[in-house]
């Protein structure tokens, strides 16, 4: 039995390890795995190569059961656990999806167990993104410096769920051309920051053109013909501060943003009336004062 798991004897090598008396050991090559067990010579009996023999099959019947759990599965091959948290940063940078999804229990359930035990934390998957971020942006700002065409700046200001903080993002919107004289409209982001003041124009100017600064697009203020935001008036007051544009004519408002704040106005007014048949305390009557002060922003936005 012994004879059909390990080479014949005739097949035994002289080993480069050596034992505790400094001496070569003999090593038996495995059918099974390909491996070499290293015994020393002055060792006749079979019992060490039957322990080897057992190792070596519990090795072979995990090994094949593992891959029956994997069959009919394409592309995930094996995974090193080192690699688990750059392969996270990649998943939810490549399609900014939150941090919070890798550690959801109905998510984490189809994963393989490898990446469920190596998953990094949200501080660790934030690095990470950062360090991917810092890489990718030297590349942006080679592409943007040979750009020839015109280019538009985007800017919204965001306001975390968790800790309140007011996060301003920025990027440039241009026309890359592809093969066939085709063109695609291209998003490419600069910075993101967190906003140490109130949002008002005259800050947000400033904090936009240190993003030009840093990007080094001083020579590309002629490229620049305008600026994409919301209907808020202090974007409006931004666009007169920075000296490149020309007031409310290089000032492109968001459509979408107009189409969904018309959505809400109409939608409030069914919740309007759901709350008047349903309100029986004061806190009501304040809760619905406040957003109604909300709708007359909407309104004058749209206006």
């Amino acid at each position: 039995m012994l004879s059909v798991t390990l080479i014949l004897p005739s097949a035994q090598q002289l080993s480069n390890h050596l034992d505790k008396k400094g001496r070569h050991m003999i090593a038996y090559p495995c059918k099974m795995c390909g491996g070499k067990s290293h015994w020393p010579m002055s060792d006749s009996s079979c019992s060490n190569l039957s322990i080897y023999q057992v190792s070596c099959l519990i090795k072979q019947i995990k090994a094949g059961s593992s891959s029956k759990l994997a069959s009919g599965v394409s592309g995930t091959g094996n995974i090193d656990c080192q690699e688990v948290p750059k392969l996270c940063a990649i998943w939810c940078a490549k399609a900014a999806r939150p941090f919070a999804a890798l550690a959801d229990a109905s998510h984490q359930n189809i994963l393989l167990p490898t990446v469920v035990k190596n998953l990094p934390s949200v501080k660790v998957l934030s690095q990470s993104v950062h360090m991917l971020y810092t890489a990718v942006q030297d590349t942006l700002k080679k592409t943007l410096l040979k750009h020839n065409g015109a280019m538009y700046i985007g800017a919204d200001t965001w306001q975390s769920p968790y800790n309140g903080s007011d996060i301003l993002g920025v990027v440039i919107y241009c026309l890359v051309e592809l093969a066939g004289g085709k063109f695609k409209l291209k998003a490419m982001p600069l910075d993101f920051v967190q906003l140490a003041k109130s949002h008002t124009g005259e800050y947000l100017a400033v904090t936009i053109q240190v993003f030009v600064k840093k990007l080094q697009f001083q020579n590309k203020l002629c490229q620049i013909c305008g600026i994409v935001t919301d209907n808020a008036s202090n974007n409006l007051a931004m666009v007169l501060v920075m000296k490149k544009f020309k007031g409310d004519k290089q000032w492109t408002c968001c459509y979408a943003h107009i189409l969904n704040l018309i959505a809400q106005l109409i939608l409030r007014l069914f919740g309007a009336v759901n709350k008047l048949s349903t309100s029986k305390a004061s806190g009501e009557d304040g809760k619905s004062s406040s957003d109604n002060s909300e709708g007359e922003d909407g309104e004058e936005q749209i206006s």
